[in-house]
């Protein structure tokens, strides 16, 4: 009976194998896991070698992503700007733990690589243009320590949302407002219906409970 590759063996965790490239419950039999991790690698260095990157990084699994990007930029993805930054929106637009990795989207974010509007698709770009020189933006969350994030929306409805989403008993959904010059807005993105602004100069004006029994996001 085959074991499980050497290279997964540190990444089990709680009966999960965890790894950047495989994740799935150790009850699958090892040989597929194992014949799942080859083929990945192959893949990986294939794509690697012709400078595919977007191959490349969604070759990882989500939550490891990010990082895949940061090595892809590393490799030679950097120099090819407008390839870059629609990578940066894709796999910003695919992530589910932005908060986790916060310090290393802001290195993204504020790389000096020239062309940065190509993380915006046309149609984000047409809305981007007719945004308001002060712009009003709101931000959902479960906990103070993170209101201060860079991914707000235009929306209130839209925070109230998340903020009730990622909040359970006893914290209390919070939802701030905030004031940005559109100078200062990075990327707006229109794709999940979120209507969301990144940014890292907000200016918060204030932040509201709100009541696990209010009615007014319904």
């Amino acid at each position: 009976m085959e074991t499980l590759h050497a290279d997964l063996i540190p990444y089990v965790v709680n009966g999960i194998v965890h790894h950047p490239l495989v994740v799935t419950p150790l009850a699958t039999d090892a040989s597929s896991i194992n014949q799942t991790y080859r083929n990945k690698l192959d893949q990986v260095k294939k794509a690697e070698d012709v400078g595919d990157w977007t191959r490349y990084i969604f070759l990882y699994e989500r939550f490891y992503r990010l990082d895949a990007l940061l090595s892809a930029t590393q490799k030679g993805l950097e120099k090819k700007p407008s390839e870059f930054w629609a990578l940066v929106s894709d796999v910003w637009q695919d992530s589910e733990n932005i908060r986790q990795n916060l310090s290393r989207w802001k290195r993204v974010w504020r790389k000096k690589v020239e062309n940065r509007q190509a993380c915006m698709s046309k149609e984000d770009l047409c809305v981007f243009d007719r945004l308001p020189e002060q712009i009003e933006i709101w931000r959902g969350t479960s906990h103070k320590r993170y209101v201060d994030g860079i991914s707000w929306t235009l929306e209130r409805e839209k925070a109230i949302r998340f903020a009730r989403r990622f909040s359970s008993k006893p914290r209390v959904p919070l939802v701030a407002r905030g004031i940005v010059k559109k100078g200062d807005v990075l990327a707006y993105f229109g794709g999940r219906n979120e209507r969301e602004i990144v940014s890292m100069q907000v200016e918060r004006i204030s932040v509201t409970k709100i009541d696990h029994l209010s009615s007014d996001s319904r």
